[in-house]
């Protein structure tokens, strides 16, 4: 009896450290080219079809995300007086002109028609009417004061809308240029902002739990993880990992204490995260463990730079 007990409460352990649970995790994404920390940004002149909307529409994103914009009509004077503050070393950070080229800027109407038998037993024709909307551009990111160019960056922003005409019903097609091309704007908008300043993205993410008896760090780790306490649960994984090393408990929870250590190093950019999540899965061959790395390795960097250990 005794015996079948013990064999019990070793299942229920084994089934308790194979428990999970999810964290979702706010990843910020560097941009190709981030904006963030200069002193100024002036969008200069754009060439193309419709370049001075182009042009504003760039600037005004800029205004709305709060970055420093200076009007092209001062840019002279001040880059000037930079380079005179720079001569006696008060001016830090750097600045960045704008200038460009619209390759495309249009709207069009592709109709795709069918005949029909209208109701009363006359010909007819069914239309469908798809509406476009398209912007593309391409952005220089020039040094101010050396005029060094920094960044080239390709934009684009689309949108389309669809609408049916009946012939029998004489209903009127409505003009979609207006609402379409708004559309094309806004995600011209986002490509922009997606090349110059920080995004966020939620990643979930699966922990794997233990018995709180045996390591109640692990637990204290998730904890905060599901917080979005990251620096504040990389410690606590490495306490869990030396105690379950030092108490010589079973594999699967040290390997549960290493992944979570992994992937907390991974999202700080903090090294040997790789090594710890391989171990992990050297101890317990969870595919899970294996679909994490994958993510790591593809966003350590990021993680490096934006935590910048």
């Amino acid at each position: 009896m005794l015996v079948r007990l013990v064999s019990l409460l070793f299942f229920l352990q084994l089934l308790n450290s194979c428990a999970t649970t999810t964290a979702i995790i706010d990843q910020r994404i560097p941009p190709e080219f981030s904006l963030e920390g200069n002193e100024f940004v002036s969008v200069e002149e754009f060439t193309g079809p419709n370049a001075e909307e182009v042009r504003t529409l760039i600037e005004q994103t800029l205004l709305g995300e709060k970055f420093r914009v200076v009007d092209r009509k001062r840019l002279k004077a001040v880059v000037r007086e930079r380079m005179i503050s720079k001569s006696k070393k008060s001016v830090e950070g750097a600045s960045v002109i704008m200038s460009g080229f619209v390759q495309n800027y249009k709207f069009k109407t592709i109709p795709y028609r069918q005949a029909v038998t209208c109701s009363n037993g006359e010909y007819g024709y069914k239309t469908t009417l798809n509406s476009l909307g398209e912007i593309e551009a391409t952005v220089r990111f020039t040094d101010a004061d050396s005029g060094e160019l920094i960044h080239t960056a390709r934009l684009s922003g689309k949108a389309s809308d669809s609408q049916n005409y009946d012939s029998c019903s004489n209903y009127g097609i409505e003009d979609k240029k207006a609402l379409v091309m708004e559309a094309a704007r806004k995600s011209f908008r986002q490509d922009f902002l997606s090349h110059v300043s920080y995004g966020t993205l939620s990643v979930p993410l699966t922990l794997f739990e233990a018995d709180r008896d045996l390591l109640p760090e692990l637990d204290a780790g998730h904890r905060l993880m599901k917080e979005n306490q990251l620096q504040r649960a990389l410690p606590v994984y490495e306490k869990a990992v030396k105690k379950a090393r030092e108490k010589q408990l079973e594999n699967i929870i040290l390997a549960h204490a290493l992944y979570a250590l992994g992937v907390t190093r991974g999202y700080l950019g903090v090294d040997g995260a790789i090594e710890a999540i391989d171990e992990a899965y050297s101890l317990n061959p969870e595919e899970k463990y294996l679909k994490q790395k994958e993510y790591i390795q593809i966003s350590f960097s990021w993680n490096k730079k934006l935590h910048n250990i």
